[in-house]
């Protein structure tokens, strides 16, 4: 993941969750410090609303990565592709199911029924595939 990402994901998530908010890479806490650092950003469930915005960005990310520079006639021809972005379409939608309920609230402009929708979709496609 390169910084600007890195960057990006850091504004989104503290928008998403209405407080400042300090992205690192995997392993990027040091285990002296990881404790407390988890304890001060508010405990598990802070890590889990920000585990799950991680989620779904880095899915939106990939999928998008996966078929940029592809037309529509191209991305329909491979099947490679559209499994992959299928599974990420997937992927945000369970993330988004897990999102606690006061942040979908918080943030109820997205449209948070119809992105597990579409996770619900998507499941049953890859099961006609």
């Amino acid at each position: 993941m390169g910084f600007m990402t890195l960057a990006r994901m850091q504004r989104e998530l503290s928008a998403a969750v209405a407080r400042a908010s300090d992205l690192v890479p995997k392993g990027g806490l040091k285990p002296v410090i990881r404790e407390h650092v988890l304890a001060d950003a508010g405990g598990a469930v802070c890590g889990v609303k920000n585990s799950i915005l991680v989620d779904i960005v880095e899915a939106a990310d990939a999928s998008s990565g996966f078929s940029r520079a592809l037309s529509v006639d191209a991305f329909l021809r491979d099947d490679l592709v559209r499994s992959a972005v299928l599974h990420k379409l997937t992927v945000i939608g369970e993330a988004a199911a897990r999102l606690p309920l006061e942040s979908r609230q918080r943030h109820a402009e997205i449209e948070w029924a119809d992105i597990v929708a579409v996770r619900n979709i998507a499941r049953s496609m890859r099961t006609l595939q």
